[in-house]
């Protein structure tokens, strides 16, 4: 009997030159051997050199679209990237509050690809998420394989 693949929901903007978001997000952990679920929190105007716009997503949207995945499949870890505003920020705290045994990744992200800071409003990226991610709950993650292994720091 094969085990299933570890399930993890990420949190992400969407890039439509695929580099970087939830496009990469899948792209990186279907490699690793993880069922990649997305919400998507923002959408971009932006190419392979850098970010030129951000447009966040309705925070009710963005709770919702995880609602109804996390009502239909098991998620081992959640990961979050750029999340587009703080009342999004605001309503996945209120999402992963239900889920305390489910580890957070978080994936800052503090400049566009052309070297600037993020278009991202100040304290909408994931390494600013005290509301989302309060104590030793949130670590950030580097995958060593698909399991993950925490470094705390």
């Amino acid at each position: 009997m094969s085990q299933s693949p570890p399930i993890v929901l990420s949190f992400a903007a969407a890039d439509p030159s695929g580099g970087a978001g939830i496009q990469a997000d899948i792209l990186t952990l279907s490699s690793m051997g993880c069922h990649a679920l997305s919400v998507v929190t923002a959408i971009t105007v932006q190419d392979t050199v850098g970010v030129e716009g951000v447009l966040p997503l309705d925070a009710e949207w963005v709770a919702d679209q995880a609602r109804c995945v996390l009502e239909d499949m098991p998620v081992t870890v959640f990961k979050l990237g750029v999340l587009g505003s703080v009342e999004i920020i605001a309503a996945i705290a209120e999402v992963v509050s239900d889920y305390p045994e489910v580890p957070l990744v978080l994936d800052p992200v503090v400049s566009s690809g052309r070297g600037g800071r993020s278009p991202a409003e100040p304290g909408v990226r994931a390494s600013t998420l005290g509301p989302v991610a309060p104590g030793p709950r949130a670590a950030r993650l580097w995958p060593a394989r698909c399991g993950f292994s925490p470094r705390r720091g």
